[in-house]
């Protein structure tokens, strides 16, 4: 069974722990803008294109989108459930 997960976005970027206790600080800037961009987006798949957008405005670098995997990477090891966040 899937548990909610809480997230602060004001201020420090944090998730809050399984058990409504525990708080963890989102890593890098780049992994915190991605977990915004999809917040905003609850349950809606979000595009490469706009994750790009969301992490390096209209100028993403050459390697942008291996940039992208591995922040996606990271994003997942932090929520700690690969079935919450997919590629579709």
């Amino acid at each position: 069974m899937r548990c909610e997960l809480r997230f602060g976005l004001l201020g420090t970027t944090v998730l809050y722990g399984r058990d409504g206790d525990g708080v963890q600080p989102v890593g890098s800037p780049k992994v915190r803008a991605l977990l915004a961009a999809l917040l905003l987006e609850p349950g809606r798949v979000v595009s490469v294109d706009a994750l790009k957008d969301a992490l390096w405005g209209g100028a993403p670098p050459a390697s942008a989108h291996a940039s992208l995997h591995n922040h996606v990477t990271r994003l997942r090891r932090l929520l700690d459930d690969p079935e919450r966040l997919r590629a579709v």
